[in-house]
Order: C-alpha cells, then sequence, then structure tokens
C-alpha cells in the first residue's frame, strides 16, 4: 500500500448508517470568524507592493522610459472602471508616508494597534447548543469558552437521554458567539445535518495537513473525527460488493469483506440458538397449559384468596391513612410551636440587646463592690490584728498571740505548759474561724471555738469513731490533739490557697497566719478612713469583743459548713461551768 492512501487504523470503524448520536462525544470549531473579510484590493500583491524592495538602476530607468505601466489582472470580485481605480490610487498614494530611497517608513506602535484590532475582532466567546428536528428545546447545552478562534468544548455523553433520541441520525448544530463589538449573543452559525453525510478526517487533528474553512465545524465520534468538507473525498468504509483488486498477485477478499462475512456467521449462529430457545420455551408452554387445564377447580379458591388480600389491604390502606392524618395534624402542632418558639427567641433577642446596654454599668458597679469589699476585708484584718496581735518571742520563727506562745507543732518538750498552749491555740483557732466568715472560704474542717477548750472536726475522713478532736493537751489523747493541730494547719493553708498564697511548710501555725493577715491587709489603695465606733472596721478597746467569742455564728451570717443540724452534730454540749468534756476534763476558759 503507498504511502499517499491512509492505513486501516486510520479509517472509521462506523458504517455510515451507524452514525448515530449515541456515537456523537465532543464538537469543536475552527478558524472561528464573526464576518467574512470585505477588504478589496486595488491591485495583485507582488514584490513591487513590498516596502522594501531593492530597486535597481536599470529598473529604475525602465519604468521611466515606460510609455504606460503593466496593468494588473483584476477578477471577478474588481470589475471597477480604471478611472475610479486610480483616483482611489491617488488617494491612497496621498495618505501613505514617502519612500525614500526604496524604504518605506513604517510606525511600529501603529503595526502593533493594527495586529491587536485584527485579534480581537477574530476573538470571540462561543456556546453552542444540540437540538432534534421539529424541537424547540435543545438536549444539550455546552459551556462558554471566552475569548477564542478555535473553541474545542468538552466531551459529553447522549447515551443517557432516551432512546428515541439516541437513535436518531439528524441533529441542528447552533452556535452562538459575542465579541466585544456585539454585547448580546448572536446565531453565529446554524447546521441542519445528517451525520451520515460527514467526511472522517482522521484519529486527531494532528495528522491532518488539510486546510479548514473558515467556521469549520469537526464532530467528535466515538471512532474518530467528522467534518462537512465538500472538496475532499470520503475515507469511509466501502460498501460496493465488488471490490477491486490489484492486478499482480492472486486475488483476495478485503477485509471489510471477511468482516461482513464473520458477522453473518454470527448472525446465522444467533439464529440457530434462537431457534432451539424458541422451540424448547414453546415446549415448556405446552406441558405448562396442560397443567393448568387440570387446575380449574382450584382457580376459584384462589380468586376467594386474592379477594380477601384485597380487602386486607385495603384495611390497611385505611390505617394508614389515619396514620398520615395523624402525621400531619403533629406537624402543624410542631409547626405552631416552632412560631412561639421563634417569637420567644427575638424576645430573647431583644432583652439580650437591652441587657448588653447595660453590661458596661453592671461591670463597673461590680468592680467598684469588689473593691468596697476589698477595703472592707482589709479593715477587718487591721482590727483582727489588733484583738489578736502575733507578736515575735526572740527565737527564730517563735511567735505568740494575745501574749501566750505557741510552738510550731512540736509538743514534746518539757518546758512547754499545756494550759498556755491549749489558750493560744484557742485564739489561733477563734481567729481562723473568724477569717473563714469575713473571707467567705469554707472550712474543710469545721472549728467550735470554746478558748482553751476549742474543738476541730473531721468530717471528710474515713475513720471510727468520734470525729472531734480537741486542741488542748490536758486530759486528751496525746495523737487526738496532735491530729487536731494538723487540722488547724490544713485550715490555714486553706485561707491561703483562697488569696493565692502558697504555704512553705503548714506547721508553721502562727508565721502562716500572721502571713495570711499581712496579705488580707496590703492592698493597691490605702486604707480607708473610718467612720467612728459604729464602723466595722473599728472597735474600742475597752469592747468586751475579744473576751466573749459566739460559740455559733449569727442567725444573719449564716453557716460556713453546712446547715444547722451538722453544726448540732459537732459541736460539744456544754451545761455549765463544771460540765466535763473528753476523758473528764473540766472545761476551763483562759480571760
Amino acid at each position: 500500500m503507498s504511502s499517499s492512501k491512509p492505513s486501516k487504523r486510520d479509517q472509521p470503524t462506523l458504517l455510515p448508517t451507524n452514525r448515530k448520536l449515541r456515537e456523537l462525544i465532543g464538537i469543536s470549531m475552527r478558524n472561528l470568524t464573526i464576518a467574512p473579510p470585505s477588504r478589496t484590493r486595488g491591485k495583485t500583491i507582488d514584490d513591487e507592493s513590498l516596502p522594501n524592495t531593492w530597486r535597481s538602476p536599470s529598473k529604475i530607468l525602465a519604468q521611466r522610459d515606460a510609455k504606460q505601466p503593466i496593468a494588473h489582472s483584476r477578477s471577478s470580485n474588481d470589475l471597477r472602471s480604471v478611472a475610479a481605480r486610480a483616483a482611489d490610487l491617488s488617494i491612497k498614494n496621498a495618505k501613505s508616508p514617502a519612500v525614500v530611497g526604496g524604504n518605506q517608513n513604517t510606525n511600529g506602535r501603529a503595526r502593533q494597534e493594527r495586529l491587536e484590532k485584527a485579534m480581537a475582532s477574530r476573538l470571540a466567546d462561543v456556546w453552542f447548543s444540540l437540538q432534534i428536528r421539529g424541537s424547540t428545546e435543545p438536549v444539550y447545552i455546552s459551556e462558554i469558552i471566552l475569548q477564542t478562534m478555535n473553541p474545542t468544548f468538552r466531551l459529553f455523553d447522549l447515551k443517557s437521554l432516551s432512546p428515541d433520541i439516541t437513535r436518531l441520525g439528524e441533529v441542528v448544530v447552533k452556535f452562538w458567539a459575542k465579541t466585544h463589538l456585539i454585547p448580546d449573543y448572536i446565531v453565529l452559525l446554524e447546521l441542519e445535518l445528517n451525520l451520515q453525510s460527514l467526511q472522517f478526517i482522521g484519529k486527531s487533528l494532528k495528522d491532518f495537513h488539510h486546510p479548514l474553512p473558515l467556521n469549520c465545524v469537526i464532530f467528535h465520534l466515538s471512532d474518530g473525527l467528522y467534518t462537512n468538507l465538500t472538496n475532499m473525498a470520503s475515507q469511509g468504509p466501502s460498501h460496493s460488493p465488488s471490490a477491486k483488486f490489484p492486478s499482480e498477485g492472486p486475488p483476495s477478499a478485503s477485509y471489510d469483506t471477511m468482516m461482513r462475512l464473520s458477522a453473518l456467521d454470527d448472525c446465522a449462529q444467533d439464529a440457530l440458538k434462537t431457534h432451539k430457545k424458541l422451540a424448547s420455551q414453546i415446549s415448556k408452554i405446552l406441558i405448562q397449559h396442560r397443567a393448568i387445564e387440570g387446575q380449574a377447580g382450584e382457580s376459584g379458591e384462589r380468586l376467594a384468596a386474592i379477594e380477601m388480600a384485597v380487602a386486607a389491604e385495603k384495611r390497611r390502606l385505611e390505617a394508614a391513612l389515619r396514620t398520615h392524618n395523624d402525621i400531619k395534624s403533629s406537624i402543624a402542632a410542631r409547626r405552631e410551636g416552632m412560631a412561639k418558639g421563634k417569637a420567644e427567641q427575638l424576645q430573647a433577642g431583644d432583652y439580650l440587646k437591652s441587657a448588653a446596654a447595660n453590661l458596661a454599668k453592671s461591670v463597673s458597679a461590680l468592680k467598684a463592690k469588689k473593691d468596697c469589699l476589698q477595703d472592707e476585708r482589709r479593715k477587718i484584718c487591721e482590727v483582727l490584728m489588733t484583738i489578736f496581735p502575733i507578736a515575735e518571742t526572740g527565737h527564730t520563727l517563735c511567735f505568740e498571740i494575745c501574749g501566750l506562745s505557741l510552738p510550731n507543732s512540736t509538743f514534746t518538750t518539757t518546758h512547754t505548759n499545756d494550759t498556755i498552749t491549749g489558750a493560744a491555740l484557742g485564739f489561733a483557732a477563734h481567729l481562723v474561724y473568724l477569717l473563714s466568715f469575713y473571707l467567705s472560704v469554707p472550712l474543710i474542717y469545721p472549728i467550735f471555738p470554746h478558748l482553751s477548750s476549742t474543738l476541730i472536726a473531721d468530717p471528710v475522713s474515713l475513720m471510727p469513731g468520734q470525729r472531734t478532736f480537741p486542741l488542748y493537751a490536758n486530759g486528751s489523747i496525746k495523737y487526738r490533739f496532735e491530729y487536731a493541730v494538723f487540722l488547724l494547719n490544713k485550715n490555714i493553708e486553706c485561707l491561703l490557697n483562697s488569696v493565692k498564697v502558697k504555704a512553705v511548710d503548714i506547721r508553721q501555725t502562727l508565721p502562716n497566719l500572721k502571713y495570711l493577715l499581712y496579705m488580707i491587709a496590703s492592698g493597691k489603695s490605702g486604707m480607708p478612713p473610718t467612720n467612728g465606733p459604729n464602723d466595722i472596721g473599728s472597735v474600742p478597746s475597752t469592747s468586751p469583743f475579744h473576751r466573749h467569742w459566739p460559740l455559733r455564728p449569727p442567725p444573719d451570717e449564716g453557716m460556713v459548713m453546712g446547715d444547722a443540724s451538722m453544726w448540732d452534730e459537732y459541736a460539744p454540749k456544754f451545761e455549765g461551768p463544771n460540765s466535763k468534756t473528753e476523758n473528764g476534763r473540766q472545761a476551763s476558759h483562759v480571760d
């Protein structure tokens, strides 16, 4: 086979009769043009019209001696008179720049502008639609490709359409376009064609070197590219029964003939299989028909069963309708509730807006209250430091309260007086008890201040027996007294944590307590002035407040650790001055 003829792999595999819409997968366009070129030429193009053509002296002399210049040929598109053409030529020569030494002065910027205008006039926004003959609604609308001369649209699949559309071989293609000079889309091209009349141009455009006309539409089918060129021979598969064989060599069947024979053999085999299948089906139908004839009596019973089933389905349908109505009424009630909730939400939103307006005022008021509360606490701490003076005894980390020395959780020396130690622990416990109220900090281990007979309870630990422990050593078990001192130190640690101070050693009872008072009494603002004897921060020195402490908090202050029942559970019972406490020891109050 010669190289000028296409190979079999470049030939179409679809017969013209099989070119249907289901095989169409894409469309593209080449050489897009909105309007055909309307420029008319005054003469033919030759070397004479080039601006930089070299002119020899002999040629210039010959042109001068020539009486009449050589006339250019005119085509059928330019049959004007010679005088009109000469007038146009003189006007054109008058407008053109002067030629000096055979070189024409050209403006590069003007040429660039003309080129850009020419390109802008050719670029357009394009899209297309596919329609069926006799229908106004399109079956497919493509995407829009902006500013292009050779649009290639996305591939598509029309097999999802109905069979009466995909089996058609005729289609109407409309191309719509607009440019910067045309603001609205116009119908650029409308083709109503039959897919059987298209010419095959190859598998791709890379191997196709034939010049394409203006606004050439290329159809992408499943076996290759097709177009409607009229000056190119068709390359479709041959359909004539007689094939031309080369003169040399023995004649042989062509590829198409062999394929047809193979298809014919397949059709014959399919026909035989279908014949056998139909024969077997007919035999089965006849056998079933004979069996049905003997079952005529059973048909009545089956009919009655079907009627009963129909009645049951009717009852089920009625129940479903009732359920539907119930659901419908429920939905209506829910919608009403949603409307009410929305109204309440709007009302709450209005309230939030009004509350947000007063938020700044509330924040400033809260800050002022906190500052006032801090000042009052400082004043109270100053008074408590006056009532319960804690001072050093001369030894390192050894302090005394109200003139009574208190060791730091060490009570094994013989120099320690148990009575003085119990009284000092009672003052310290009473101070912790009062600070818990003024700082609004609940104590983990409740304190029952009775001066030198003060008790402390442990309601959180898991232990059997009595949960109240004495803060005095006279007449009490040693380990219970030491555990009571430990609980008192834990309460002081809790108060230190409330003011964000960490205790280095909780065994230092009075140092930690003095440090707590200093931390509460210190602050950024100065000490507010007192208002006299009625002020809570000022207590006269002659007041018996430090001598007669309340055994229970006043009713208006509330309970810190639980309610009154908890207090009564852990509070000791005092019936008189001769009442006995733990181990038969009489209660002694140190004034």
